[in-house]
């Protein structure tokens, strides 16, 4: 065998045999952790049925969700300390160090294309989810908004199917819908930041206030915040005790 062949195969061998510590996982901790894909991992379909027929998502609802949940092509840990890679997708509920057969099976780092495509699928059980759970009628830009909700904080009884969101509008009662969002802006009994612009940003959606390109920047403000011991946890689905 040649002297360079050799040295390849070698160096090949050598990144094989290299462990994975846990300091090559990055941490991303203002990054929460979402609901909904915890509840996608206990339950992949979480059955709502095939995704075949379900609702297509606007592209300015898959930009905003894009936007908050941020690309990144390799593994990391994210507020909770639980790895996850893409656009928010959760590998396991522990530190990447410590699942690194399941981070070698997503072949990290990630292509843009196969980040979308896991984004693709994700969002779709949203979709679903929402259909199944809402028999109003919603326009576009309020069904996108909705599935961002969905995605972000879950469609349990602890996130959009036992919220009072969910009631509202399938009594209709679109406006008093609209109050619901900031509520959702506390994870683990801490207001978040990245919460409150995420709910602002769905808000304008739902109110047909957004224009494509998406930029977070556009969106107005919560103004008001709704009063403190309504503040709900976007893990409990109830306010602090």
């Amino acid at each position: 065998m040649a002297y360079a062949a050799q040295t390849a195969v070698f160096a090949a061998l050598t990144f094989f045999a290299t462990p994975i510590l846990a300091d090559d996982f990055p941490s991303v901790p203002d990054h929460v952790t979402s609901p909904f894909q915890l509840e996608l991992l206990d339950n992949p379909s979480l059955g709502f049925g095939d995704a075949g027929s379900a609702r297509k998502i606007p592209p300015l609802a898959l930009d905003l969700i894009k936007d908050f949940e941020r690309w990144m092509p390799d593994a990391y840990n994210d507020s909770s300390n639980y790895c996850t890679i893409g656009y928010g997708h959760l590998i396991d509920r522990q530190p990447c160090a410590k699942v690194t057969e399941k981070v070698a099976a997503f072949k990290p780092p990630l292509s843009v294309e196969e980040g979308l495509k896991m984004l693709d699928d994700d969002t779709s059980k949203a979709r679903i989810a929402v259909s199944k759970l809402v028999q109003a009628r919603l326009t576009d830009e309020q069904f996108g908004a909705v599935v961002s909700f969905v995605f972000n904080v879950g469609a349990s009884d602890k996130g959009f199917k036992g919220s009072k969101m969910r009631r509202l509008l399938n009594a209709e009662e679109y406006n008093r819908a609209a109050l619901e969002f900031p509520k959702w802006v506390k994870s683990k009994g801490n207001v978040v930041d990245g919460l409150i612009n995420r709910r602002s940003c769905e808000l304008d959606l739902y109110k047909d206030k957004l224009t494509s390109p998406f930029n977070r920047r556009d969106c107005a403000p919560l103004g008001a915040s709704p009063p403190s011991e309504e503040l709900i946890n976007i893990e409990t689905g109830t306010p602090d005790k």
